[in-house]
């Protein structure tokens, strides 16, 4: 049963790696995310997040991302619809960080209690001119809960899911795109301000629609009070992991990647 009232969540996370859609950067990228929701009973809510990369000697900080959107709930449907803002620095390593701005929305049915379909669709803007694209992702989750374990106040939830990501690969070209011009700014300043660029070439396949990834999830969720404890490990199988251009054919460093979240959340 949704919360009808309006209420103000704070969270901080840690992923041990920043994986997008299968895809990460060559060098692992673990990271500290603080986020703040404010939720209207209505279900409308407004979200902003920071991220910030401890293994980094400098650019820390390492952009996040600011939304809103509508989440409902009505017997065994749920759904919602969010658009967000994408905030991050032309160094950025994130795959993520190729992207502008998102616009999705998402349904989920739930079967007796046994099995939930979802299905999340997204729009996604790309960012130096790389071109959009669109994501699908489908998925099966199964709810096991436990009311109560250790208080009167408590609940305990382990939700495994398996997804399918498919879309277009504007966004990945644009990552090779922007790593291409970081890594030459490194090497030679002076092109950063002659004007100089590296060669690059059109992609021609990333916008057809292809299978992206497989995976795996195993949140397990425990509140207690106005406490919130998540642990998700994942992983994720890379598909389709090449991207060609006139020039040049490049492929995803890791076609296999586990990682793990967690994080606490704290609600008023």
């Amino acid at each position: 049963v949704p919360d009808k009232k309006s209420k103000l969540t704070l969270g901080i996370g840690y992923s041990s790696n920043s994986v997008f859609l299968g895809r990460a950067d060559s060098i692992t990228i673990p990271l500290f995310n603080a986020s703040l929701t404010y939720t209207l009973k209505s279900g409308i809510f407004f979200n902003g997040s920071v991220n910030y990369i401890p293994s980094r000697e400098t650019n820390k900080l390492d952009g996040g991302s600011i939304g809103a959107g509508y989440d409902f709930e009505h017997n065994n449907l749920s759904g919602g619809l969010e658009i967000s803002k994408y905030l991050s620095s032309d160094n950025s390593t994130l795959v993520i960080a190729a992207l502008s701005a998102t616009i999705g929305a998402s349904l989920s049915y739930n079967i007796a209690d046994f099995i939930t379909p979802t299905m999340h669709a997204e729009f996604a803007l790309g960012k130096s001119g790389g071109g959009n694209d669109i994501i699908l992702t489908p998925g099966l989750t199964h709810d096991f809960s436990i009311d109560h374990p250790f208080s009167a106040h408590d609940n305990l939830s382990i939700n495994p899911g398996i997804f399918l990501n498919a879309g277009t690969q504007n966004f990945y070209s644009t990552y090779y795109l922007r790593k291409d011009k970081r890594t030459l700014r490194l090497k030679s300043p002076k092109n950063a301000t002659t004007g100089k660029k590296p060669a690059t070439a059109t992609s021609v396949n990333t916008s057809k629609l292809v299978l992206l990834d497989y995976e795996f999830i195993m949140p397990v969720n425990y509140t207690c009070g106005k406490f919130g404890f998540e642990l998700t490990p994942s992983y994720a199988r890379a598909v389709n992991t090449s991207i060609s251009s006139a020039s040049q054919t490049t492929s995803v460093d890791k076609t296999a990647v586990f990682y793990v979240s967690a994080g606490v959340t704290f609600t008023f």
